[in-house]
């Protein structure tokens, strides 16, 4: 009854309306009734279903107290959004997306900052101090950071969901949530593919009140688990003060005989009263001694000792055991904050990039956690695995217990994310932010070994290369993603048309491996088809060839360009690949090593 009533509801609100059945993307075929008018109809109790579905996975998210982003671009969503989604206090775009968004966070975060930084000129005055055409030039930097940004300034970490609203349109948004394996929510028209999301739920996206009907119903559960997260709070702090009270009563209701027994069995032979328990007394010193064994508080190292009667090694065990509680607790949340850092032997010959990862960027900040990290690389440098390091002598523990001592420490969950080593004649390394690390191996150890090892180690850390060349490629894996590239980009010229704008270029090839020289031969066979077509004269071809012989291997070898380091445009001279880069050099590039906290 309820969904038959849920079902109405939607059905008013025109949640049913697919598009055109020309239009339509055959994998959502199981959500479709029928069709009538040449419009598809969405069967709306499958939708119910979903949406049901939808709700509990996002209220249990909110509940654990992770950001969910909302993503709707269109007009006749962008007001609707925002409203809905402010009242429960979660991040949202409703104008253009940021392209690196999710997997560039680092750098979008910094721009968030710039209007921090902006606001704390205006209130020092600093503002005020600039001429009137830099005033100017400020003012409008912080209107468009606060336009495009500002309903995200309060995320300071990565997202635990998305939800978009027309799939087909933020298809940028899907791609980079795919890519750090974010939970994608969407709202799904019959011209969407389902496949891409996690909780899809089929429903008109264009429709400003099949938008606001859903959207409504989500924002509703969402809020629903943020109110159980803070009942679950205050019965959690609520319960420590019960049980004290409870206790006082307890004690309070004792009969005063009792107490004065008890005092009368405290007395000696001789008539001296004296005290049942010592009060163990812990010196100055002692309490910093454990302080700077353990790096915990003061007030913890105070009662450590004391609950030891004075026993170092136990009391360092009670800090232990407390770090052991936190970090049971803490063991499903998300730490993708953290320092990266890296360690390179005496010799050159052999690196190591590590992520020690936290909760917070507040803690990852803190220059004893920076210190702590790099201890943590020197320990690693010695060892070939994660499990290896977590096993290490440190200080007398091994890391894995040093990490657990630290969570008790600190309070957040601490643990060790990334794990890379790298050999090599030659081995260097960059640290971009204490966010990315990379290291470079190189074929022999030049004069600017290390210059040039830092710099293609940069190349590493900006690009996300995944190989050394297009040659390392599996042909199986270079088939599947000439496939579903050129699937995605007719798929995407369909709605360019749609819209009126300029079509995408649709290659026949994405890797150097299948430029085989017959493909050549009849590109070039082609491009002088195309000259003679244009009424060009035939002595100017080897003029005009070698450009556009240059233009069909960029255009047809995209996959090399963002995975193979070799291929891909020197960041530093975009008209040199990086494998011209090194050969100038006189040295080759033998591997590479990459560690994000994204």
């Amino acid at each position: 009854m309820a969904d038959n009533k849920q079902v109405k509801e939607l059905l008013d609100a025109g949640v049913h309306f697919g598009h055109l059945t020309r239009k339509w993307n055959p994998n959502m075929a199981p959500y479709i009734y029928m069709e009538r008018n040449g419009i598809h109809i969405i069967n709306l109790y499958k939708t119910t279903a979903k949406l049901r579905e939808a709700n509990e996975a996002l209220a249990k998210i909110a509940a654990s107290g992770r950001k969910i982003l909302f993503v709707a671009t269109k007009k006749q969503a962008k007001d609707i959004v925002a409203e809905k989604v402010k009242n429960v206090n979660m991040p949202y775009i409703t104008e253009r997306w940021p392209g690196g968004m999710l997997t560039n966070f680092v750098t979008i975060r910094k721009a968030v900052k710039k209007m921090a930084s902006i606001d704390r000129m205006k209130q020092d005055g600093t503002f005020n101090t600039l001429s009137k055409k830099e005033r100017l030039a400020v003012d409008r930097l912080r209107a468009k950071l606060e336009k495009n940004l500002g309903s995200i300034s309060d995320m300071s970490r990565l997202p635990g969901a998305l939800f978009i609203v027309d799939t087909t349109r933020e298809h940028i948004a899907v791609k980079e949530a795919q890519k750090l394996n974010i939970p994608i929510f969407a709202m799904v028209d019959t011209n969407s593919d389902p496949r891409e999301i996690d909780y899809a739920i089929p429903s008109n996206d264009d429709a400003s009140k099949s938008i606001e009907k859903i959207i409504t119903s989500v924002t509703d559960a969402v809020a629903a688990g943020l109110a159980e997260r803070k009942s679950g709070k205050e019965d959690s702090q609520d319960a420590p003060k019960k049980e004290k009270k409870a206790k006082k009563e307890e004690t309070a209701a004792k009969p005063k005989r009792k107490r004065a027994a008890a005092a009368s069995r405290d007395r000696t032979v001789t008539g001296v009263q004296t005290c049942a328990l010592p009060i163990l007394k812990v010196t100055a010193a002692e309490v910093n001694e454990l302080r700077k064994k353990t790096g915990a508080g003061m007030m913890d190292c105070k009662k450590a000792l004391v609950e030891a009667e004075g026993n170092m090694e136990e009391a360092i065990n009670i800090l232990r055991k407390k770090g052991q509680k936190i970090a049971e607790k803490r063991a499903d949340r998300d730490s993708s904050e953290g320092a990266v850092v890296s360690k390179i032997n005496d010799t050159n010959t052999r690196g190591v990039v590590v992520s020690v990862n936290c909760e917070t960027d507040f803690v990852a900040k803190n220059d004893s956690y920076k210190e702590l990290a790099q201890q943590i690389a020197d320990v690693a440098i010695n060892v070939n695995s994660k499990e290896e390091l977590l096993k290490a002598d440190f200080d007398g523990m091994t890391v894995e217990e040093k990490l657990i001592e630290q969570t008790g420490v600190i309070g957040e969950k601490i643990e060790i994310g990334g794990f890379e080593t790298l050999e090599a004649p030659f081995v260097g390394t960059y640290i971009h932010g204490n966010k990315i690390g990379a290291l470079t191996g190189l074929s022999k150890a030049i004069d600017n070994a290390e210059e040039v090892a830092k710099n293609v180690s940069m190349q590493v850390a900006s690009m996300g290369a995944t190989t050394l060349s297009y040659k390392d490629f599996d042909p199986a894996y270079v088939a599947s993603e000439t496939e579903a590239r050129i699937a995605a980009i007719e798929k995407d010229n369909i709605e360019l048309g749609r819209l009126g704008k300029t079509l995408k270029n649709v290659p026949q090839y994405i890797s150097k491996s299948q430029l085989t020289d017959e493909a050549m031969a009849k590109a070039e066979e082609d491009a002088k088809a195309q000259l003679k077509a244009e009424g060009k004269p035939e002595q100017i071809w080897d003029k005009i060839l070698p450009g556009k012989m240059e233009r069909y291997v960029s255009d047809n070898t995209t996959l090399d360009q963002e995975q193979a380091l070799l291929d891909q445009n020197y960041i530093m001279d975009d008209k040199k690949k990086v494998s011209d880069y090194v050969a100038d050099q006189g040295v080759e590039v033998v591997g590479f090593k990459r560690v994000s906290l994204a």
